[in-house]
């Protein structure tokens, strides 16, 4: 019997890999579909037009090939409309139905999903037939198939056993014919040889996976889904390192741009609704003290008293204009005090001081949990005013004593916290007047009056902390807390007001203008704000050159932007003034989306505003921004009888918000875990392993054929290639020959511009001359001449350039040779 050939054998695998992958995949959109067809109808469908294709393609040189195929289809047609069938008409009808099917049970027709699935016969088994013509294209294909399946079954999509038999025997097939191919072997009779072994083995085992008792339940993948995420998360994480490194990033939260990579401000704004961060409304903590107090005032420790307005999460602190955007550069730090806790301290200064600590009016307390989810970041947010913050029982605060708090590792979903905060009524008249007040106040000239301070916390106070040692009164009137504040309004005076000495002079005149008639800092601060809120908002401005300083660009020539430009700009404007001010970034959490409770914060809520400090008080938020600038400051207009339990939070429309956040997804996002991210992430990895292997791996494989054909070729095929070897990689160093020279004149002209030693490339030249058109036969000698020029050659290329250089050129050589 006569053995079969090696060409015979490749033209039945092709045939047997395209049903047996085409069948996977028939399956899956059987199930997928709910096309409700016998598993055997699939089967048989599968072999006859595999068969079909298979036949077409191998005589496919033939006309008659052609013509018996029109003859069989018009005669089918034909014998069909003897019984009123019109086969046109009938797949037609069947294509339209498959996209309307849907899977509803009272439209499903048997005929018409036969129908279908002989057109989706066709649509899928022809690409894969014509892609079985070479192992990359398989192994390319194996990758995606995989990277595909596992997606499904993270997605919770049922991908039944048969199809996954099927798919992997096809894959193991591909993986045994690489690895004959990389291990040198003779990869026909090899890959003959592993065929014919896997072809029953897939057979029987497909037979079995098919006619087998099978589990409701599709393949769970557990392992592959917890390897996959924690794949997802080792490449997030080496993604932020490595963002870090190439832009000097250090992973805090700052506000990104559609359309740059470099720490500057400008560039388009693009918002998705991808939640970030969920926040949730927390009823008052349990303190006997605080119970207490919250009781007199009216408050149940039950109730959950609502925020008045929204809440501004600062993110990341910045203090240093450059002129192109916002740098941080080392502020004063008070030894062993945390900013934000000074802060606080500062606050209850001012306000005892004033002996307005008594004005509930002005102050609303509120406790607030704050629960990651797409965001991932080093930095905590909190907002002004905070006193009490508290992370999980195996989370620690970081020891930042700077106003960023920030953590040295990257915080993701699954990250939570929670801290209490006072609110302030920025918009009322009464603390609109006390920041005028204290226009000429100084810390150095007016201590605080012992007089002042009551020796106990008062029983109507809404401001309170525990000093368990000193006493409210002790701490307040302590020299230590005086002098802290004292020399740390003067460094903030020195840090927060520098400009860039390119600064341009009509910015310093055009501040000048505005605050002309401004008598105190409070109303320059206003006067600014209000001449900004002139200027257009919008996420799309044009581009600032890049020799123009952005903030006089955006106040003369663009005066148009988002939130970032007015905030630089009011931040700015107010250090001409000699008013010291910080950029914020951060988030903005809007109360009037609710979804079970939990307040859904989106990427559109990604926010910059601005913070001036006003001796006496402390940090005051200013939000430029035309659509933002009366929300951190709009009064509550409440009275001291609305101050219960039954004060209600008053509507405020909010900016960049989309009205269409569905509510169902939210809740998923919120109870449950939202894998889509991670399977996209997963995909992206595996791609940056596959991809770059599957290249490699291409390169190694033409690199072995290449010297395999230049072993095998004789003398001259051999310098035919070896020259044309050489001529690439002096075209790709910029030696190219010139339209009107010889080849003996360009062999003169490399010898004198190019030093490679040891040999002249004229010589070569004269060796090709002479095969070429002389009938010469190339002699060893001459051969052994070609390829010491070529080593040499590579050797010169490798010095002048670097090796990366002559890998990248040895690459495209294979590629294009």
């Amino acid at each position: 019997m006569k053995s079969m050939t090696n060409e015979q054998w490749q033209t039945y695998e092709h045939l047997i890999k395209t049903i047996l992958l085409g069948l996977g995949i028939l399956l899956f959109i059987n199930t997928y579909s709910k096309l409700k067809l016998p598993i055997m109808l699939i089967v048989v469908e599968a072999f006859f037009i595999g068969l079909m294709i298979d036949q077409i393609n191998k005589y496919k040189k033939y006309i008659q090939t052609y013509l018996l195929l029109g003859a069989a289809i018009g005669l089918l047609i034909g014998v069909l409309a003897c019984f009123h069938i019109d086969v046109i008409k009938c797949f037609y009808e069947s294509f339209q139905w498959l996209e309307q099917y849907g899977g509803i049970e009272d439209r499903y027709v048997f005929y018409k999903a036969f129908c279908s699935s002989i057109i989706l016969n066709i649509v899928v088994l022809l690409p894969l037939y014509l892609l079985q013509k070479s192992i990359k294209l398989q192994s390319g294909l194996s990758a995606i198939i995989l990277i595909g399946m596992i997606g499904l079954t993270i997605k919770k999509i049922e991908v039944g056993k048969e199809v996954v038999v099927l798919v992997l025997s096809y894959m193991a097939w591909v993986l045994i014919q690489v690895g004959s191919q990389l291990n040198q072997r003779q990869n026909k009779q090899y890959s003959k040889k592993a065929s014919t072994f896997l072809v029953p083995f897939a057979i029987l085992i497909g037979i079995g996976s098919i006619i087998g008792p099978a589990s409701p339940k599709p393949i769970s993948w557990q392992f592959v889904i917890k390897t996959a995420q924690q794949v997802a998360e080792g490449i997030s994480d080496l993604a932020t390192s490595i963002q870090g490194f190439t832009r000097g990033d250090t992973g805090e939260f700052q506000i990104r741009f559609s359309d740059q990579d470099k720490m500057e401000l400008g560039g388009k704004l693009e918002n998705s609704e991808e939640v970030l961060l969920t926040v949730e409304v927390l009823p008052l903590l349990e303190n006997t003290r605080i119970k207490q107090l919250y009781e007199k005032l009216g408050y149940q420790l039950k109730q959950t008293p609502m925020p008045k307005n929204p809440t501004y999460l600062k993110g990341n602190v910045r203090n240093s204009y450059t002129g192109h955007g916002w740098d941080r550069e080392k502020a004063y730090e008070v030894e062993d005090e945390q900013e934000y806790q000074l802060e606080y301290k500062e606050l209850l200064y001012s306000l005892y001081r004033s002996g307005i600590n008594t004005a509930q009016e002005l102050f609303h307390p509120a406790s607030i949990a704050i629960n990651f989810e797409k965001l991932r970041t080093k930095s905590l947010f909190y907002t002004n005013a905070t006193y009490d913050m508290r992370l999980e029982e195996d989370e620690k605060l970081p020891s930042t004593k700077g106003v960023n708090i920030t953590y040295k590792r990257t915080k993701k979903k699954g990250f939570n916290y929670h801290f209490s905060f006072v609110e302030m009524n920025l918009g009322s008249q009464i603390f609109k007047d006390y920041l005028r007040s204290l226009e000429n106040f100084h810390y150095q000239e007016n201590p605080i009056e012992t007089s002042l301070v009551p020796t106990a916390l008062p029983e109507d106070a809404v401001f309170w902390q525990a000093y368990p040692q000193q006493g409210i009164a002790g701490f307040l009137t302590s020299t230590k807390l005086e002098k802290q504040l004292y020399e740390r309004a003067g460094h903030i005076k020195e840090d927060y007001t520098a400009l860039p000495s390119h600064l341009p002079a009509r910015v310093y005149e055009l501040a000048q203008n505005i605050t002309k008639d401004s008598p105190t800092t409070y109303d320059k601060l206003e006067a600014i704000k209000a001449y900004l809120a002139q200027f257009t908002y919008t996420k799309i401005p044009e581009a600032v050159p890049k020799d123009e300083d952005f903030v006089d660009y955006f106040l003369f020539e663009q005066k148009e932007g988002y939130c970032t430009s007015f905030a630089t700009a009011i931040a700015v404007l107010a250090r001409c003034m000699d008013i010291p001010t910080r950029y914020v970034e951060g988030i903005v959490v809007d109360y009037n989306q609710s979804v079970n409770g939990v307040y859904p914060v989106t990427e559109s809520k990604m926010h910059a505003w601005v913070e001036a400090y006003i001796e006496g008080y402390g940090w005051v938020p200013f939000d430029a921004t035309p659509q933002f600038n009366n929300y951190s400051a709009q009064n509550w207009n409440v009275t001291l009888a609305s101050m219960g339990a039954e004060a209600s939070t008053p509507e405020i429309n909010m900016p960049e918000q989309s009205p269409a956040l569905v509510p169902p997804v939210i809740e998923e996002r919120v109870k449950e875990e939202n894998l889509v991210p991670w399977i996209i992430l997963w995909i992206i990895g595996l791609s940056l392993v596959i991809l770059p292997t599957l290249f490699l791996t291409y390169i190694g494989i033409v690199a072995l054929q290449y010297k395999r054909k230049l072993r095998k070729a004789v003398t001259n095929e051999k310098a035919k290639l070896l020259l044309k070897e050489i001529l690439f990689y002096l075209g790709k160093r910029g030696y190219e020959k010139q339209e009107e020279e010889s080849m003996l004149e360009y062999a003169k002209r490399i010898d004198q511009e190019l030093s490679v030693k040891e040999v002249l490339f004229e010589e070569m030249i004269t060796i090709y001359l002479n095969y070429r058109y002389g009938q010469h036969q190339v002699t060893g000698e001459e051969i052994k001449g070609l390829e010491a020029y070529l080593v040499c050659l590579k050797r010169t290329l490798t010095e002048e350039l670097s090796r990366l250089t002559y890998i990248r050129f040895k690459i495209h050589f294979l590629l294009v040779k």
